[in-house]
């Protein structure tokens, strides 16, 4: 006997019972290991971009409490928020499908699910429990005092984001999120002026710096700087040479400040390109990151001066090949025993005139390494264009009139 079929109406009121069904039980039951390890992953606190509550305390009474709530990216039901996705979470309640918030946040999410995407949720989720899996895992003598330094290059300012410098410093951690900041883009001048002005802004900032409670606790100084080379190298010359400091580079392929930790090693070579008549007056090219020749140095450095090139061994200039710590002490080293080598074979010499094309960490470390008191004095030169050319822009001098 033929069976009979089944009214639809009939078979989709079935359909969404079971499904309702199945809703309840999921939306009810996130198991208790899951909820733990969120908990923990999170730090306790809400992960809403900018929130960052601590929700196992009330926030008048100070009682201790569950405050937080497991709220899902996806939504448990297909008409929820975000709950049309083409590839649903097979568990949806796994962690990775979860954020903890608070009530205000999970809220604001689920109300405006088009401003709050699936992908900008993963995207906070993963920023705030990096951050937490950071700080947690450091030692408490690996405190270090942040400063930033920023200035403007081409008309364009460039922030640095908190997590991007929790994350490049580890294993040390910032004993503050806001750090000390040296902030030149107010300065509204420009050429000599604008120069001037921002040598008095560092030299008053930086002495301040060192006064704060954040370096005397710590006794380790991070920098992050964006800026033109030399006020980049004036920065490096007023740091301090007690107080270890970490330069980082911001590097354009994963668009970070973490150094990476694979790669071929960078080396480096000094050759002595011209030697002058005037065993007094020296010149030293520093072509890293673009080739500078020397046919195209100001009229000035004439046959008189003795040149020396520091440069990039078995690989030409390039913006892209400082990677690695290891290339930065790289750099260090050679400049060091240039310097000395300048002062044995010059003796006479009282000044050195510096054209550099270099990324940012070792501009800072052309002021910063020089010995101060008893290595010359350096002018540092920028290149301003196919018209201009190189440009004397400032004098690092340890005797120079304040």
């Amino acid at each position: 006997m033929k069976k009979k079929k089944e009214p639809r109406a009939l078979k989709v009121k079935r359909s969404a019972v079971r499904e309702k069904k199945y809703i309840e039980e999921v939306s009810r039951h996130i198991p208790n290991n899951v909820r733990l390890l969120l908990a923990v992953q999170a730090g306790g606190r809400c992960e809403f971009d900018g929130c960052n509550d601590y929700l196992f305390e009330h926030h008048v009474t100070l009682r201790e409490g569950v405050f937080g709530q497991n709220a899902h990216i996806v939504a448990f039901k297909k008409d929820g928020p975000r709950g049309q996705q083409k590839l649903r979470p097979q568990d949806i309640n796994n962690v990775e499908n979860l954020m903890l918030l608070c009530h205000k946040c999970h809220k604001q999410i689920d109300d405006h699910p088009k401003d709050f995407s699936k992908g900008i949720l993963e995207s906070q989720k993963i920023d705030h429990e990096t951050r937490i899996r950071i700080l947690t895992g450091m030692r408490s003598e690996r405190k270090t005092a942040v400063i930033q330094f920023k200035a403007k290059v081409r008309a364009q300012q460039v922030d640095i984001p908190h997590i991007d410098i929790a994350t490049a410093i580890a294993p040390r951690y910032p004993m503050s999120k806001r750090g000390f900041l040296i902030d030149l883009a107010k300065i509204d001048a420009t050429g000599t002026a604008y120069i001037e002005m921002a040598k008095q802004e560092i030299d008053r900032k930086v002495p301040s710096f060192y006064e704060t409670e954040e370096i005397n606790q710590s006794r380790h100084a991070s920098l992050f700087a964006i800026g033109p080379i030399p006020l980049l190298t004036y920065l490096g010359s007023k740091l301090s040479d007690k107080i270890p400091v970490d330069l980082f580079q911001r590097h354009r392929d994963a668009q970070d400040w973490t150094w990476k930790h694979t790669g071929a090693a960078v080396n480096y070579e000094t050759l002595k390109i011209k030697k002058g008549s005037d065993a007094s007056k020296v010149a030293l090219i520093i072509s890293l990151s673009g080739k500078i020749s020397s046919q195209h140095l100001p009229s000035h450095i004439d046959d008189t001066f003795s040149i020396f090139e520091l440069k990039l061994k078995g690989q030409d200039p390039n913006t892209d090949f400082l990677h690695q710590r290891e290339d930065l002490e790289g750099f260090r080293n050679e400049y060091r025993r240039l310097l000395a080598t300048i002062v044995r074979d010059h003796p006479s010499t009282k000044e050195i005139h510096i054209f550099p094309a270099v990324p940012v960490p070792i501009a800072v470390s052309i002021g910063l390494d020089r010995l101060r008191q008893v290595q010359p004095a350096l002018i540092i030169y920028n290149h301003e264009g196919s018209t201009k050319g190189f440009v004397q822009t400032l004098r690092i001098d340890d005797y120079e009139t304040k």
